[in-house]
C-alpha cells in the first residue's frame, strides 16, 4: 500500500513580538505484526488484509513576546482519524478479529507561558484541553486526560545550585 502524507505550514510574522502559525499534516500508522498474524491467541486473531490507520490534523498556533523575559504560546487543533484497528467481536462471540472499524475525531488547546522574574528565578506553566471523541459510539475516545496543568518555579540560589518547585 502506498501512502502520501504532506506536511504543510504557512508561518507569518505578523507583527516583530508576534509569529502565526497554520499548520495541516497527514500520517498514517501501519498495523503491527499481532494485528497482521496472530493466530495462537485464544482470544485476538490477527488480520493479514489490514490497512493503516489514516489522521488529519489542523492547528492554528500563536507565538508571543510581551516582553523580552516574557513567552507565551497558544496551539488550537482539531483532528480526524480514519480506518481506526479495533478488535471486534467474531459472531461466536468468544474471539475478536482486527478490522479497520474505527473513527475518532478531536479538538482541543495547548498554552503555556514562560517568565524570567529576575536573572535567578523564572517561572514556566503550561496547560492542555482535549476532547476526543469515538465516532462509532458517540462517546469520549478515553485514553487521554481532558485537562493538564504544569506548573514550575526555579530558583538559582547558587552557581551549580537550584531549588525547584513543580506541580
Amino acid at each position: 500500500v502506498s501512502t502520501v502524507n504532506p506536511r504543510l505550514a504557512l508561518v507569518w510574522q505578523t507583527r516583530y513580538d508576534l509569529t502565526t502559525k497554520f499548520l495541516y499534516g497527514r500520517a498514517f500508522r501501519a498495523p503491527s505484526f499481532s494485528e497482521l498474524f496472530t493466530i495462537n491467541n485464544p482470544i485476538r486473531v490477527g488480520n493479514p488484509s489490514l490497512g493503516p490507520e489514516t489522521i488529519n490534523t489542523y492547528e492554528l498556533a500563536f507565538d508571543y513576546n510581551p516582553t523580552f523575559n516574557i513567552h507565551t504560546s497558544i496551539n488550537l487543533f482539531r483532528y480526524n482519524i480514519k480506518d481506526l484497528i479495533l478488535a471486534v467481536p467474531d459472531a461466536s462471540g468468544t474471539t475478536f478479529t482486527f478490522q479497520n472499524s474505527g473513527a475518532q475525531d478531536g479538538q482541543g488547546m495547548e498554552w503555556e507561558m514562560d517568565w524570567q522574574i529576575a536573572r535567578d528565578l523564572k517561572a514556566t506553566a503550561n496547560y492542555a484541553f482535549q476532547l476526543s471523541e469515538n465516532k462509532n459510539t458517540h462517546s469520549d475516545a478515553g485514553n487521554a486526560p481532558h485537562h493538564q496543568v504544569y506548573a514550575r518555579v526555579q530558583w538559582n540560589f547558587l552557581p551549580e545550585w537550584s531549588l525547584v518547585r513543580q506541580m
